[in-house]
């Protein structure tokens, strides 16, 4: 059976008390953008993560976002500050960049309504 990849979708937070979804980590800095990762998918341990610097995404247990999927590195991809007040998704060097909208990017800029495929 072929299993469909990975979706994640950072989207704005919805909560009211800031509280994050099941497996989330703690609550985003007050200076960033508030934004949710939401994970869905064959080899995904499904939930919400406030996207916040050095979340990490991979099929090692220690990383932020676990992902047990053939084509998955170790550490597959890191959030970054972008130096404008923002985030990005940077793809480790050696693995197969996420794709938005069909098209493989590095550094995917994170904002609410983004959708990447990994």
């Amino acid at each position: 059976m072929e299993s469909q990849p990975d979706a994640v979708s950072p989207n704005s937070a919805a909560t009211p008390d800031g509280a994050a979804g099941s497996g989330g980590s703690s609550g985003p800095s007050s200076r960033l953008p508030e934004l949710v990762l939401v994970v869905s998918g064959a080899g995904a341990t499904d939930g919400e993560f406030y996207i916040q610097p050095n979340l990490s995404i991979g099929r090692n247990p220690s990383n932020t976002v676990v992902l047990e999927q053939s084509g998955i590195e170790r550490i597959h991809a890191v959030v970054r500050r972008d130096g404008q007040g923002g985030l990005m998704l940077a793809t480790m060097e050696g693995a197969d960049p996420p794709q938005v909208s069909g098209v493989k990017q590095t550094v995917i800029p994170l904002r609410s309504g983004v959708e990447f495929t990994l």
